[in-house]
């Protein structure tokens, strides 16, 4: 221990001083003397001094208030200024979910001496500190350890591009180790939070030359380069490089960011390193375009890193943490969270199949909670009317369905309680990935993830289990975006006879939604009529279950029953259930930015049009296109429903110009979803865990009906 200390003090330069201040360069011992007192005022006390950086000091201290030992980063700033230094403490604590990032407890400012403090979690030294004390202890961390550190870093990162936050100085140095272990991110000095309508800004000053991007070192020359959450995914990578024990200099950087590997004849023994191919392959590209996100760090390199049991379940805590976020907090970018629980999901399915059987027994299912609900929510469709298929149908079109979550649990009428398994788990992952796909717009991808979710929970319970019962019906909703209606009515009759048999009674929430999803299916299919019982049906069963007061459940039915009047030419009685629709999501999700809410806006757009209300019908579509692409961004199947019903307004009448400008975005659109598809991760995924495609068909001789 001694050897350590004496270490820690040749390396840090660390000398007890009887005043903190005579260490100090930038401030006067007078305004120290001045900024103690002040301090002292705020219950800090017990001042030592930690570093200094230009006009920045850092400070240990004691917060009587907090009763804990704190930091403090001391800014002697410039008049007008305030506010930027200030951005630092507001973009932290806009952060929900920040157990990565180091805590910020205040922010305090002396004006008269125009000096500013940020009070914040202490930590006992930086990445940056620990690597150089193992230097000189001629020691280095364990391949455990450095999987430790990559995932949180990685989780790190995730958390705050999750709020467009460009942190721009990713290094060791500003990854702080506290007390218990744990690696976290600060100094968001020089960050910068995007507007929800953009992705890159060039409004960033200040880097750190050895681990800036390519982007990011041309925009500190010339300032006319754009700069994205990928500037970060670059950094990250040379930090992950040094972990591994490249020797990372400006030199050596400089030769990565030029993609010049031929002369770092440093690197030659990581030439064979599957870690350093990926980094290459997905970190360290120029364009920044085609870095990965953040949200697929883990998953990139989880084929290369070495997993203890500590490390998995550190994970799986991760993931499980995230699969309780909140998906349409508005935030956050909607549609990064949405990806990033998409890959941790598929984390867990690596993760289960690693876990021993011991470790998995001791684990309690997993609940099924409120979260994922707002994950798949219910069954809301939303239409467009340029819909043709080789089905006979009235142009009141096709329904893109935001489909229902049935995973409230109702228990397991004939599967005896038994201790979990990694089949049960990893069921559950998969069917939780194929939900995110279905809001990602990736239809055959769910139903493949959802195929393959069956197989699993097959080998824990009978045929005739609650799990399985959910995945046929959420199957009905899959065919049904694919537009194999028939399918998906069979898929339907098929899990309303298991709820029947497992549920011994008809009146229950699964069986309601199993009635709503049919009347899409039976609309499709010329059977309206069939299609209005069984809407009709679902409503009474969800009225007697919740009442009359406002429910998800009862709005998506409303829809329905819109839908369906529709289909039969009752447009007046279609306008009326839409609008009660719409009106009882509006009190659900109040001054919020929620996909029922957008794809009703665009179903009551459809029923203004259908009475030949233009002008009302253009404005509900361009609410809904609004509110559409600040929830998925730029590209997605539900945007294009949109934009075709708005071009079937421009062709009644008769305006070319605006046909022309809305195929052109379509085309577009299409161009990206179809790249998104090419370059999907999930394939790969479904390549490295040797995912079968659907090979059984439930709609003839799946479950016997006792």
């Amino acid at each position: 221990m001694s050897k350590i200390l004496t270490i820690l003090k040749q390396v840090f330069q660390y000398e007890k001083q009887d005043n903190w201040y005579n260490r100090i360069k930038g401030f006067s011992t007078d305004l120290c003397e001045k900024l103690e007192g002040l301090l002292k005022k705020q219950q800090l006390i017990n001042l030592e001094f930690l570093q200094e950086s230009r006009q920045t000091v850092i400070l240990k201290a004691y917060s009587k208030k907090l009763k804990q030992n704190v930091a403090l980063k001391v800014s002697n700033y410039i008049k007008g200024s305030l506010e930027h230094l200030k951005r630092e403490y507001d973009i932290i604590k806009g952060i929900k979910e920040a157990s990565s990032i180091v805590k910020i407890y205040d922010f305090i400012y002396f004006e008269k001496y125009l000096i500013s403090v940020l009070v914040m979690e202490y930590c006992e030294m930086s990445l940056y500190e620990e690597m150089e004390l193992y230097k000189q202890l001629n020691k280095w961390y364990s391949q455990d350890e450095i999987t430790s550190i990559i995932i949180q870093i990685s989780y790190a990162l995730s958390q705050i591009h999750c709020y467009k936050i460009i942190h721009a100085d990713i290094k060791p140095q500003n990854i702080l180790k506290t007390k218990d272990g744990k690696y976290k991110l600060c100094d968001f000095g020089i960050s910068k939070r995007l507007n929800s309508d953009s992705s890159n800004t060039n409004d960033i000053s200040g880097l750190t030359f050895k681990y800036s991007s390519p982007e990011q070192y041309k925009h500190y020359e010339n300032q006319d380069q754009l700069l994205s959450c990928k500037t970060d995914i670059f950094s990250v990578g040379l930090v992950f490089l040094e972990l591994l024990k490249f020797p990372l200099n400006e030199s050596t950087a400089k030769k990565i960011r030029e993609n010049n590997y031929k002369e770092l004849k440093s690197i030659d023994y990581l030439q064979n390193s599957g870690i350093f191919k990926i980094l290459r392959q997905k970190l360290f590209k120029i364009d920044p375009s085609n870095r990965i996100s953040s949200y697929e760090l883990i998953y990139s390199l989880v084929g290369e890193l070495q997993f203890s049991e500590k490390n998995l379940n550190q994970l799986l805590t991760i993931a499980r943490s995230i699969k309780k976020q909140d998906t349409f907090d508005n935030s956050r970018h909607i549609s990064f969270v949405l990806n990033l629980k998409l890959y941790y999901s598929l984390l867990e399915v690596f993760i289960f199949n690693k876990l021993s059987k011991s470790f998995i027994s001791q684990l309690s299912y997993p609940s099924k909670d409120q979260d994922e609900d707002d994950i798949s929510n219910n069954l809301l469709q939303q239409e467009d009317l340029n819909l043709t298929t080789n089905i006979s149908i009235d142009k009141s079109g096709s329904q893109n369905i935001y489909h229902g979550n049935i995973n409230n649990e109702m228990g397991n009428s004939n599967a005896k309680k038994k201790p979990p398994t990694k089949y049960h788990f990893i069921g559950d992952a998969l069917s939780n990935c194929s939900l995110i796909c279905e809001q990602l717009g990736k239809f055959n991808k769910a139903i493949l993830l959802r195929g393959n979710a069956i197989k699993n929970y097959q080998k824990v319970y009978s045929y005739s289990c609650m799990d399985i019962a959910k995945q046929l019906q959420q199957l009905c909703w899959n065919y049904y975006q694919l537009k194999d209606y028939y399918k998906s009515v069979q898929y339907g009759l098929k899990s309303i006879d298991m709820f029947r048999y497992l549920l011994k009674q008809e009146k229950n929430q699964f069986i309601a939604e199993c009635y709503r999803q049919l009347a899409w299916s039976y609309q499709q299919i010329n059977k309206r009529y069939l299609g209005l019982e069984s809407a009709q049906k679902a409503l009474n069963i969800y009225i007697q279950i919740h009442g009359e007061k406002p429910h998800k459940d009862i709005a998506y039915t409303l829809n329905t029953l819109g839908y369906i009047h529709s289909g039969v030419k009752n447009y007046s009685k279609e306008l009326e259930y839409k609008l009660q629709s719409l009106e009882m999501f509006q009190q659900l999700y109040p001054n919020s930015s929620h996909p029922s809410i957008a794809a009703q806006l665009n179903n009551v757009g459809v029923a203004y049009f259908n009475t030949n209300q233009l002008d009302k019908a253009q404005m509900y579509y361009q609410q809904s296109l609004q509110m559409k692409k600040s929830i998925y961004g730029k590209a997605h199947p539900e945007i294009i429903s949109t934009l075709k019903n708005i071009q079937e307004i421009y062709k009644r009448l008769n305006q070319s110009q605006n046909i022309e400008q809305i195929e052109q975005e379509i085309s577009s659109i299409n161009i990206i979803i179809q790249k998104q598809q090419e370059d999907d991760s999930i394939i790969e995924y479904i390549r490295f865990q040797q995912i079968e495609r659907l090979s059984f068909d439930f709609s003839e001789e799946f479950h016997q009906i006792q």
